[in-house]
């Protein structure tokens, strides 16, 4: 017998339209802002010359250009499950994220060509004490923008902002490295604006690697809850047995369980269904984030524990 406990999620349409609007809102608020940072920083690499300044705008438009990806997710993610569609749509955003870090990735490549082609042709900035000054700003909006998106993703579990916000932040730690380079070009050091471009285009490969493999394992339907932490909460539930082949999958806040019990066989059906709404109960507990919990309740016979 199969008794599909799927879990009442206590979020409304209402609420979920809210999310979707505030990621939306998070998503136009950080394009604004990275086209303007774009702009400053390929404005300065015009002027001066720098190859790491001029790496660092294409790694910023970049970003821009992952911010029009998330928005065009969030708008197919937000729709509601459907008969193609049972477990919703949600894992859009998790391919959009998988987007981002492949162009994470195209942008580290176009990095290092602007760094070799800059090395080839001997070219040393000309910088000015004041564009020091303009590269710190753009340094700091984003710095400010990833610690947006990064804590509105976490309280919204929402893969991509959590994705663009690591974009983000790869790109707050790259300008930091061109500004050490321009300083140390300032110096006397004419190597170090190559120097610094080399540091982006490595900053920039890490951070697309790691956005690339999580959304993978979301893709892949990596195990999402230890089998062995579910069990723990079925062992003073009155007449259950066992519980085995306990299987999950999903993405931060819409995880799927599905778990198999069993139960004293003079036990009533409905005493036994009693037990599982407990389980359930203690699951939703433990485990805020999942969205469906399946229990198979199957008889009390070892052949059915070896399955």
């Amino acid at each position: 017998m199969l008794m599909d406990l799927q879990r009442n999620v206590p979020t409304t349409a209402t609420t979920d339209a809210s999310r979707v609007t505030r990621i939306r809102r998070v998503l136009w608020g950080t394009l604004a802002l990275n086209l303007f940072v774009c702009a400053l920083k390929a404005v300065l690499g015009g002027l001066t010359g720098s190859v790491a300044l001029l790496a660092d705008s294409v790694h910023s438009l970049f970003d821009s250009v992952s911010n029009i990806v998330g928005l065009t997710a969030t708008s197919i993610a937000s729709r509601p499950a459907d008969a193609d569609h049972p477990y919703g749509h949600q894992k859009v955003e998790v391919v959009a994220a998988l987007i981002i870090g492949l162009l994470i990735i195209l942008g580290m490549v176009e990095l290092g060509r602007h760094a070799v082609a800059g090395w080839m042709e001997g070219r040393v900035p000309e910088i000015e004490p004041w564009m020091l000054a303009t590269v710190v700003l753009g340094m700091v909006i984003n710095i400010g923008v990833s610690t947006w998106e990064r804590r509105v993703g976490k309280q919204l579990d929402s893969e991509i902002l959590t994705a663009d916000a690591a974009h983000t932040a790869s790109d707050a730690f790259a300008t930091l490295a061109v500004l050490v380079g321009l300083i140390l070009t300032m110096l006397g050091v004419p190597a170090a604006d190559l120097l610094a471009a080399a540091v982006v285009v490595a900053m920039v490969g890490f951070a697309g690697f790691k956005i690339i493999r999580r959304a993978l394992l979301v893709l892949v339907d990596t195990s999402c809850i230890e089998p062995e932490a579910v069990i723990k909460l079925t062992r003073d539930i009155a007449g259950l047995r066992s519980c085995h082949n306990v299987r999950s999958r999903g993405m931060d806040g819409h995880v799927h369980l599905d778990l198999h019990v069993t139960f004293e066989p003079s036990m009533s059906l409905h005493d036994a269904g009693e037990g599982m709404l407990k389980l359930k109960r203690r699951i939703r507990e433990a485990f805020p984030n999942v969205r469906d919990i399946v229990i198979q309740l199957e008889p009390h016979l070892p052949a059915f524990l070896d399955d």
